[in-house]
């Protein structure tokens, strides 16, 4: 038989992720906090703040190494902090010219490379390297303007042959 463990959260929790060596969970909430969990006390390790998270769902992830916590934006950006120090260490922002920047609400780290993908809107971005410059394959699927109201999931499959692998399924209510 399995066992249950339950802790709370100050608000609520919109993502929820485990670390690398699965001893810890990434939980972001509706205050504008990551928090880092430790899954068997449950006691809070560290909090990453920095990045605006009051509305909507958005995605947490780690770097390929644990190193770095990332998360999205109510604002277009893509955070950094790190792990052990809790500190914002970079940010990524949007190259959607708009005014309204569009929140980034979906995020994957490639497991074993420098690469991220992320995703507002109808627009997937793929960052890669150290510089984190747009790769030249960042850019609009089409097709996806009329539902804006929806979001793009970003996701890596592994042993893929392809750098990235994309589905998108739109059906109309």
């Amino acid at each position: 038989m399995g066992k249950l463990n339950a802790d709370c959260m100050p608000e609520s929790v919109t993502s929820v992720r485990f670390t690398g060596d699965g001893q810890c969970v990434l939980a972001s909430t509706l205050d504008n906090t990551v928090r880092l969990v430790d899954k068997k006390t449950g006691e809070v390790l560290s909090s990453y703040t920095g990045h605006k998270n009051s509305n909507y769902r958005i995605d947490n992830c780690l770097s390929a190494k644990d190193t770095h916590v990332v998360s999205g934006s109510e604002d277009g950006r893509v955070c950094f902090w790190d792990l052990v120090e809790g500190k914002l260490v970079h940010t990524l922002n949007s190259p959607d010219k708009r005014d309204d920047k569009v929140a980034v609400e979906s995020l994957s780290y490639h497991p074993k490379q420098c690469c991220l993908l992320s995703s507002g809107g109808n627009v997937v971005n793929v960052w890669k390297g150290e510089d984190w410059k747009t790769a030249q394959d960042t850019g609009h699927i089409p097709g996806t303007e009329e539902r804006q109201d929806f979001p793009v999931l970003a996701g890596y499959v592994p042993d893929c042959p392809r750098e990235m692998t994309l589905t998108k399924q739109w059906r109309k209510i």
